[in-house]
């Protein structure tokens, strides 16, 4: 098999097609007719008893220890080009293995080590495919891959975001495994931790290319919709009223309702239009509706 058409596939999820069944499992390619000249191995113990030659599936390509393709129908932790906060889970004299979901554990060559590692901790890593060995290999210096000299997002895209670490303006974060950006500590209502994936929204890109995190989008959508929802409930079960109003510190409202003052008017407000509710001095109390 050509090592540069296998090179891509290495690390990624894809589309394949049955070729073949031997009594090692089922061999697949890229291409429903075979013309790919590509042929992995999908193990004996992972084939379901169902599947036929000619069927698609998805499945995940890395390299076992002796360096030859696999398949796996497992989900792994983390992809090429992706970061994840990643377990220990050996040392040894080449370096750190890493548990990332699948059988073979993820290599950290000391070499790509910003600090000494300990067995049971998690680390950020990035993952990527070693176009020298087709071997999937993991770093800790993320800048030389996570960049911002040429953007690939636009203010007000939605984006997938990496909690990488906490900040004294907020939180510093990897936006779509590609650039850095930074959540500010005035954008964020919610509890957070580091390594958690979250979905989010380019605020503003600076003249430096330096990235402004939302955790919420601007205006009505279904975040609103969202709190809505939230906030009804929360004075159903507090008895049809909540002790909370426009001049409710934010923090009240987080630890009650789980969102941002912002939010919280938005829901007010909505509530407030279809008579729901009445707005008191001291709080919102639910309007008994004809029905109830």
């Amino acid at each position: 098999m050509n090592p540069a058409t296998l090179y891509p596939l290495i690390g990624q999820k894809n589309t394949y097609y049955v070729r073949r069944f031997t009594p090692n499992g089922a061999y697949v390619g890229t291409d429903p007719d075979g013309s790919d000249g590509i042929e992995i191995l999908l193990p004996r113990r992972e084939v379901p008893e169902q599947l036929q030659v000619g069927d698609a599936c998805r499945l995940f390509v890395y390299t076992d220890s002796e360096d030859r393709p696999v398949a796996t129908r497992q989900q792994a932790l983390v992809q090429a080009n992706e970061v994840a906060y990643l377990t220990v889970k050996t040392v040894n004299k080449i370096g750190a293995f890493f548990d990332w979901g699948l059988p073979k554990d993820l290599l950290v060559p000391f070499s790509e080590q910003t600090k000494r590692l300990d067995i049971g901790r998690r680390y950020l890593i990035y993952a990527y495919a070693d176009p020298a060995t087709n071997r999937m290999v993991g770093t800790m210096y993320l800048p030389k891959f996570i960049k911002n000299n040429d953007l690939t997002v636009a203010e007000s895209d939605a984006v997938q975001l990496v909690v990488a670490e906490f900040h004294e303006r907020g939180l510093r974060v990897v936006v779509n495994h590609r650039h850095w950006g930074m959540v500010y500590g005035n954008q964020i209502f919610q509890t957070i931790r580091i390594g958690q994936t979250l979905r989010g929204y380019v605020r503003l890109i600076r003249e430096d290319n330096k990235l402004d995190i939302s955790l919420q989008a601007d205006g009505y959508d279904a975040s609103i919709d969202h709190s809505v929802e939230r906030l009804a409930a929360m004075i159903k079960r507090s008895g049809g009223f909540v002790p909370l109003t426009d001049h409710s510190q934010p923090e009240d409202i987080y630890a009650l309702l789980q969102m941002s003052k912002k939010q919280f008017k938005k829901a007010v407000g909505l509530l407030f239009k279809q008579r729901l509710i009445s707005i008191e001095p001291n709080g919102i109390r639910h309007i008994k509706q004809e029905s109830e």
